[in-house]
């Protein structure tokens, strides 16, 4: 899936999108979020979060990153390494840098 079809449903989008590299690296985004969540709202510090004196800067910025990354996915994908073969490699690797700066 190289171009963004505006035909298609977001469910049928975000099913095509989990077959790629880049989609399921933002899978492992949100999934990586998720556990982060339970981590703060269970205060059991697992995770080395940058500011664990706020943990609700933690829990908004957790709950928004999906999406931050999710947006991020699209626009790349309109027209970042579109035709390059590495060009699904360059977003996933984006995406997780995206995560890893946000939260650590």
């Amino acid at each position: 899936m190289t171009r963004i079809d505006e035909g298609l449903s977001v469910t049928e989008y975000l099913k095509l999108s989990a077959r790629t590299l880049d989609g399921k690296a933002w899978l492992g985004v949100c999934i990586a979020c998720l556990l982060g969540l339970l981590d703060v709202f269970f205060n059991t510090q697992i995770i080395p979060f940058r500011d664990t004196e706020k943990p609700d800067l933690i829990a908004t910025s957790l709950s928004l990153t999906p999406l931050i990354t999710f947006v991020t996915l699209v626009s790349l994908r309109s027209d970042f390494l579109v035709s390059s073969k590495y060009g699904e490699l360059c977003r996933g690797v984006v995406l997780i840098a995206l995560f890893f700066y946000f939260h650590f």
